[in-house]
Parts: C-alpha cells; structure tokens; sequence
C-alpha cells in the first residue's frame, strides 16, 4: 500500500507572534463572557416563563371553580324568563275565557303551541347539527 507522505509544517506562516496569543485569548474571554450573559437571559426567560405559566393555572382554576355558579346563574334567569312568559299567556288565556271569547282563547293557544313547537324543533336540529360538526373534527391519530 502506498503511503503518503506526510506534509511539513510552514514555518513561516506558521509562527505565532505574542500579541496574536493575547488577541486570541482575549476574543475567548468576550465569547465566554457573552455566552455567560446568554445563558443568565435563559434562565431568567425561564424563570418569568414559569411564574406566567403557575399564574395561568391559577387563574384557570379559579375560573373552573366559578364557572358551575355562573351557568346555575344563567339557567336560573332563563327558567324565570320562561315561567314569566307562561304565567303571562295562562293570564290571557284566563280573561279571555271569563270574558267568554273562547276563539280568541284558542287562537292566542294555537299561536302559542305552533311557536312552542317550531322552536323546539329548530333548537333540536341546530343542537343535532351542532353536535355532527364536532363530530366530524375528531380525528384518530396514531
């Protein structure tokens, strides 16, 4: 196997002057020094990035925690609002019997229920509707 031969050092190019060596350690000394402030920045970075993500998590849990009493709240004014408006046409519906108009007491009934009954199947098809749209976003990734 035929070797090659092994190259010799320039010496002339090759001689390294005093001040060079101290260019050379001082330019290491500023990249030590820069990467010691880098890495301070990153912990430092680190550090806010923590106390932010442990302060979301508490302001998630406090709101997780109030949520049950806002939608109690909600549902509570919604019930209310739907007996006032039941107490309201059973009213109605009364005078009119006693004043003995009782067509114009099974018209307001028919409007009524036809009302009643449109929206219950409207609100039914929207929340069917609503229900396959989430449906068709859930994907299997494995």
């Amino acid at each position: 196997m035929p070797q090659n031969p092994i190259p010799q050092p320039n010496n002339k190019n090759a001689s390294l002057t005093e001040q060079s060596v101290r260019d050379f350690i001082d330019l290491q000394k500023e990249e030590l020094r820069l990467r010691h402030q880098e890495n301070t920045l990153r912990q430092l970075e680190l550090q806010h990035s923590y106390e932010l993500s442990k302060e979301s998590l508490k302001q998630q849990g406090e709101y997780l925690k109030a949520a049950p009493r806002h939608d109690f709240k909600n549902r509570t004014i919604l019930i209310a609002f739907f007996i006032i408006i039941f107490l309201i046409v059973a009213g109605v519906l009364v005078y009119c019997i006693k004043l003995g108009k009782e067509e114009i007491a099974l018209r307001i009934l028919e409007i009524v229920s036809t009302a009643i009954i449109s929206a219950g199947g409207g609100y039914a098809w929207g929340k069917n509707k609503g229900q396959q749209k989430e449906q068709s976003k859930v994907e299997v990734v494995e």
